[in-house]
């Protein structure tokens, strides 16, 4: 491009610039083609029936809680991990 008259650093930045305007042309909300369930539309989940207002209810009735316990773990300086494990 330089022999167009063009110096390298106005090509590189009107690259640039175009990559920006495509990049926001490409920002918005699309709609979810697969709507969210509700609740009374499914079976009740384990993690539902943890809910002490759930638990009591005919949709947990059969729903066995495994028993497990929480196990933090230290990753790195300031970063901990806490993992569930059985018992």
């Amino acid at each position: 491009m330089p022999s167009l008259g063009t110096s390298p650093r106005l090509v590189g930045r009107a690259l640039r610039m175009a990559a920006a305007v495509v990049a926001l042309s490409m920002i918005g909300a699309s709609p979810n083609p697969m709507p969210l369930l509700a609740k009374a539309d499914r079976a009740a989940s384990p993690a539902d029936c943890r809910l002490e207002e759930m638990a009591a209810t005919i949709d947990c009735l059969g729903v066995v809680l495994p028993l497990t316990r929480g196990e933090v773990v230290d990753v790195g300086p300031g970063l901990t991990v806490v993992g569930q494990i059985p018992g």
